[in-house]
């Protein structure tokens, strides 16, 4: 059976097509990767892919804040593509980055997490919860043992062109 749903967590400097930079590792802090661990750039933002099968839905937040959720592309068969891309907040969204949260930056701060995305069915079933703790580039690298992502630049940055 195909999963329900995944996540992909996607690198953001700016606005616009050009602005996405390709995909950010992320570090199981559960044998389940029910809490993972995400190193976020100081520079950039982070935005949240997430694929559900026919008849879910997401929705997440920051704490007591929802985060911002959108449809960007759904497919003949139902299922479709989401992006979770900010605090909602009363004076706009606000980005998920540096300046919106704290970054994780010693394995104490690993206790709490950032961003909550939970995938429902549309009658209301909880299909699976996905906690993320967004940390510094030094912390990741710490607690992965793999090298924290390079910086990017512009060459880096999506042209519009159709993924495989």
């Amino acid at each position: 059976m195909a999963p329900q749903w995944r996540a992909a967590f996607q690198r953001r400097v700016g606005e616009g097509v050009g602005a996405n930079r390709g995909a950010l590792p992320c570090w199981g802090l559960d044998s389940e990767m029910r809490r993972v661990l995400v190193p976020l750039p100081r520079d950039e933002a982070l935005w949240i892919a997430v694929t559900i099968a026919r008849g879910m839905r997401v929705s997440g937040h920051a704490g007591q804040r929802p985060l911002c959720v959108s449809v960007i592309a759904q497919s003949e068969d139902g299922s479709a593509l989401i992006s979770v891309d900010a605090v909602c907040a009363a004076s706009g969204p606000r980005p998920l980055d540096s300046v919106t949260f704290i970054l994780a930056d010693r394995t104490t701060a690993l206790k709490r997490h950032h961003l909550t995305v939970e995938i429902k069915s549309n009658t209301g079933h909880s299909v699976g919860q996905l906690s993320v703790v967004l940390a510094t580039l030094p912390l990741y690298a710490q607690m992965s043992g793999l090298p924290p992502p390079l910086p990017t630049s512009d060459q880096d940055a999506y042209g519009g062109w159709r993924l495989p």
